[in-house]
Order: C-alpha cells, then sequence, then structure tokens
C-alpha cells in the first residue's frame, strides 16, 4: 500500500513537472536569445514561408500557422505584433483595424477583414534565416522543420514589450529604446562601461526617474517604474496626448467620471476621448477660473494618468 502511495506521489509530481516545463518553454515565457514566445517565432517563420512581402489576409495567415502551433488562432498574437501602441518596433505591418493597445473596449476587426505583411525590421531578422544560422526542430508532428530561435542580430528581448504566465513562473518585460541600447553596448565595447538602460514605451508618457530603481531593474531584473500621462492645457482645457503604458482611456475616463458623482471634483464641466487620425488624445474641459495645476496634480493623484 506504501510503495503504490509513493508510485502515485512520484507520478503526479513528475507528471505536473513535465506539463510545467512544456508551458514555459513552448507557450508563456519568452526566449532570452530571440525575445520571442514560441508563438511570435511561428508566425514569422510562417510569413517567411508564405513570402508574406505584401498584404495577406490576416485568417490565411493564421491558418497556415497552425500547422506548426496547434494552439487555436494566433490572431490576437498578430495583432499585438501590428500595434504601433504596443511595441517601439512593431514586427508586423496591418492594414484594416487592428484595434489599439491604449484602448479598452476597442477590439480588432475579424480576421478575415485585415491584412498583413512582415514589417522591415522582422524582414531583416529572416533574410539570415538558413540552416547554418540557427538549429532547426521539427514541428508537433514531425512534418515541418522550423527554427529554434530567429537570428536576431540585436538584444531584441530589451527593445520588445511583453508579458507572460506560466507554472509558478511569470514575466514582465519592459521595452527599451532601440538606439540608447546600440549606444550602450558601443560603450561596453569599447570602454567596458555598463550603462544604465530606462524603459521606453510605445504609449510614450513620462518616466519618474529613480536611480536606485532603475539600477536594481538593470542588475537584478526587479522593478517598477512609474509613469505619468503628458499634457498640454489651453485656456480651461486639458489635453492629455500620452498615457501610461499599463493603462487604457477608457479607464482614465471611467476614475474621472467615478470622481465627479462622488463630488470629490466639481470644476469639471465635460471629458472625450477624441482619439484619431491624429494621434491620441483626452480632453478634459474644465469651468472658468479653475486653478489647472491644482486639477492636473489632483488628476495625477487619484486617476491612472499616473501608473506603474
Amino acid at each position: 500500500m506504501n510503495n503504490e502511495k509513493r508510485n502515485i506521489e512520484s507520478f503526479i509530481q513528475d507528471g505536473m513537472m513535465e506539463y510545467s516545463g512544456y508551458i514555459l518553454l513552448n507557450r508563456c515565457i519568452p526566449d532570452l536569445r530571440d525575445s520571442c514566445k514560441p508563438v511570435i517565432r511561428r508566425i514569422l517563420f510562417t510569413m517567411l514561408r508564405e513570402k508574406a512581402f505584401k498584404f495577406t489576409k490576416s485568417a490565411s495567415i493564421s491558418g497556415k500557422v497552425m500547422a506548426i502551433h496547434p494552439h487555436g488562432s494566433c490572431y490576437p498574437a498578430i495583432v499585438g505584433m501590428v500595434q504601433t501602441d504596443n511595441q517601439l518596433t512593431p514586427w508586423l505591418i496591418g492594414k484594416g483595424n487592428f484595434a489599439q493597445h491604449t484602448s479598452r473596449d476597442l477590439q480588432p476587426s475579424a480576421d478575415r477583414y485585415s491584412e498583413v505583411k512582415l514589417g522591415d525590421y522582422a524582414t531583416e531578422v529572416l533574410k539570415d534565416l538558413n540552416s547554418k544560422s540557427v538549429k532547426w526542430i521539427p514541428n508537433f508532428d514531425g512534418t515541418i522543420m522550423m527554427p529554434e530561435v530567429l537570428p536576431v542580430k540585436f538584444p531584441m528581448i530589451l527593445n520588445y514589450c511583453q508579458s507572460g504566465i506560466g507554472v509558478g513562473m511569470a514575466s514582465n518585460i519592459p521595452s527599451f529604446n532601440m538606439i540608447e541600447i546600440a549606444e550602450a553596448i558601443d560603450k561596453y565595447i569599447n570602454t567596458g562601461i555598463k550603462t544604465n538602460l530606462i524603459p521606453d514605451f510605445a504609449t510614450k508618457g513620462r518616466i519618474i526617474n529613480n536611480d536606485n530603481i532603475i539600477n536594481k531593474i538593470n542588475t537584478e531584473g526587479i522593478g517598477s517604474v512609474s509613469l505619468l500621462a503628458t499634457y498640454k492645457i489651453e485656456d480651461n482645457t486639458i489635453i492629455i496626448d500620452s498615457i501610461p503604458y499599463s493603462t487604457t482611456r477608457e479607464a482614465i475616463i471611467d476614475k474621472v467620471i467615478e470622481l465627479i458623482k462622488n463630488g470629490k471634483i466639481k470644476d469639471i464641466i465635460s471629458i472625450k476621448d477624441l482619439t484619431g487620425l491624429n494621434g491620441m488624445c483626452i480632453e478634459i474641459v474644465c469651468k472658468k477660473h479653475t486653478n489647472m495645476d491644482s486639477m492636473i496634480k489632483y488628476l495625477f493623484a487619484n486617476t491612472p494618468l499616473k501608473s506603474s
């Protein structure tokens, strides 16, 4: 009886470890070598095989990817790879509605209505993909050989903003400016001096610089930065033109409306999302003679206009 019990416990433990390893390596956590989660790498490789250098239906790409990624539609990943307010350097270029990272409610169109093609950076990376540049591995049923990693020429793991949750592990990686990374590499090669990189996000915004936190992020990979929206004041109107990466326009507007309804703010007449072809814009109109400096300080303190 005791032997049977130990065997069952061992079986469950071994099975859970195998499952956890598969999830972490094949689904959730990006690879340090090329910054890619498996789905991203498989999308890029499939688009290369399909010669998607011109706009191709997203549904067609998604279907082709399933030959090497049998986990359902990869279209949500394609959307994230296209959004220009999601990545400093998007891998893909899209045509159609791919929604916006800064919007909670705006949804992308169905994959049959949008089109996608490889971006310049992806094309540059993939042109060196061959049997000598990287190791190749079989897909899930052994019918297609695919690259284990992509031959990136640059530590893209620092430039591509992404998060992942696995079994007992998680990663949440900010993006850093590509020019600043290149300059830091050049400086280190020539002088041996390391540069502390400061995160940079596609939503723009401002970072509250804290040397201790920035140093911890660079040396230990752990830390949290505070981001502020950027704005300008025109008479009695506040125009928000960028927001923190970790929030959305709707979350900000909902919080301001909540404060108004609860009587915490009495000087705001209206708040509107005017985001359009000219870029992101939240307009906050206040009563005449409102102390605008006090108002913006209050909004930063009590809404997601300041987020971590």
